[in-house]
């Protein structure tokens, strides 16, 4: 349903986000088996997120942090556990690609340090993924990355995480001649930070349309429009198919979020 939803909203791909231990041991079975029972799915990228790395909720393996001041070793962490064994799960057919690459979002948390040395893992990352595949991959690096100087030269793009502080509530890569925007259009956290208190003067809590609308408008210029998260329920971002939408005083409709994209797709949306 996921999958179809996603269609009926108007998207060209899905990036699941992947910590590293819910794609173990063939886990993404269960995706490659709904791509296959579809007759023209959304394609599927790659979203790295490493906050995993050194967090005692996994297996032992999971603990220790890459460390990039080792770039073959940090590399090959990576790659093996992370992307090689998300791409070897998922057909070709499906990938997303962005301008015939297929796209890998590469997230930081905060977790893999030093992010000055970012560069050289990032290049043997991108080198690694052609020598097996055959494709050198289009990395869309988060931009703590780029405390690096070396990453313009080595990743294809960059991205700023949470939007709602930027003035235009979207990030805009212009490298290598693409322009590929990114945002955050919900946010309702309260839930995750203090369950059964009610919010806070200081949450920052966005529940209607109207920074989609408003990003979905200003990025028709962009060939991509990547948009933080789509089932999100922990943060609150997501605008999925969801029981539980509720502004204005009022219950809204399911698919409310889903509409309004489908509708810009369309060339519709006022």
């Amino acid at each position: 349903r996921e999958l179809m939803d996603a269609k009926y909203a108007g998207l060209d791909f899905l990036l699941p986000n992947t910590y590293g231990p819910d794609i173990e041991d063939g886990k993404l079975k269960p995706l490659q088996d709904a791509l296959d029972s579809l007759q023209d799915p959304v394609k599927i990228g790659f979203f790295d997120d490493t906050w995993t790395w050194g967090q005692p909720y996994f297996s032992e393996f999971w603990k220790t942090k890459p460390d990039l001041n080792d770039p073959e070793k940090a590399a090959t962490l990576i790659y093996e556990h992370k992307w090689k064994a998300f791409f070897s799960q998922i057909n070709p057919k499906y990938w997303y690609r962005f301008k015939g690459r297929p796209f890998i979002y590469f997230y930081n948390a905060g977790s893999l340090t030093p992010r000055s040395k970012s560069g050289p893992v990032v290049k043997l990352l991108k080198e690694k993924f052609k020598a097996d595949f055959g494709e050198e991959p289009f990395v869309d690096a988060d931009g703590a990355y780029f405390e690096d100087p070396s990453m313009d030269q080595i990743a294809d793009a960059k991205y700023q995480w949470f939007t709602f502080s930027t003035p235009e509530k979207r990030s805009r890569s212009t490298m290598r001649n693409s322009i590929i925007d990114h945002a955050m259009v919900k946010w309702d956290a309260a839930g995750r930070d203090h369950a059964g208190e009610p919010p806070r003067p200081s949450d920052l809590i966005v529940k209607d349309e109207r920074f989609l609308r408003k990003v979905l408008k200003e990025s028709e210029d962009a060939e991509v429009l990547v948009i933080a998260t789509w089932n999100d329920l922990g943060e609150g971002t997501g605008f999925n198919r969801n029981y539980d939408y509720y502004f204005r005083g009022q219950w809204q409709r399911p698919d409310y979020f889903m509409r309004v994209t489908r509708k810009a797709q369309a060339g519709e949306l006022k």
